[in-house]
């Protein structure tokens, strides 16, 4: 028996485009109303709705944005060991891991601007956004500068699916 052609796999997860400069004016708003000592973190939770009941990015990812203003200590806390942070603006912040230091500028991993068309959706990004490309989705990325560069920060849970024979890529 031949299965039809459209048995593609299909993803819950919608692309989804966050604004750092909404993404921004929200978390500063937050810092005007809530101080860090009376909420622990300010942040701002990027959810998918498509995975609506559960508050999540992905399937496997939950992404954060986090405010933390000049002379405030967030106060320490623990991840698992996935757990990436990086800074957008500001200087002199510093994470700590294990008891060493290390300084994070802004820059560090904060990649131009362009585009991803992600099953002919089109998320047009710059400095600061962040965005989705669910899985199972026919995509890719433009530069739309002529003279810089554009950096991607992406994470992906290949290297947990690979070992497990569950990660297929495809290439049109």
């Amino acid at each position: 028996m031949e299965l039809p052609r459209n048995m593609e796999p299909c993803s819950r997860l919608l692309p989804m485009h966050w604004k750092w400069t909404i993404l921004r004016e929200q978390l500063m708003r937050a810092g005007e109303l809530i101080g860090v000592n009376e909420a622990g973190r300010r942040t701002i939770q990027l959810l998918n709705p498509g995975l609506y009941p559960l508050k999540s990015t992905t399937h496997t990812l939950q992404m954060s944005i986090q405010l933390v203003l000049p002379g405030e200590i967030a106060t320490a806390h623990r991840h698992t060991m996935a757990a990436i942070r990086f800074v957008a603006e500001g200087g002199g912040t510093f994470t700590t891991v294990e008891g060493d230091s290390f300084l994070m500028e802004p820059g560090d991993l904060i990649r131009g601007r362009g585009k991803t068309v992600v099953n002919n959706v089109v998320l047009k990004w710059e400095r600061g956004d962040c965005f989705v490309v669910p899985n199972w989705s026919w995509h890719w990325h433009e530069n739309n500068s002529r003279d810089e560069d554009a950096f991607l920060f992406f994470i992906s849970d290949r290297p947990m699916l690979e070992p497990f024979g569950l990660y297929r890529e495809e290439y049109r």
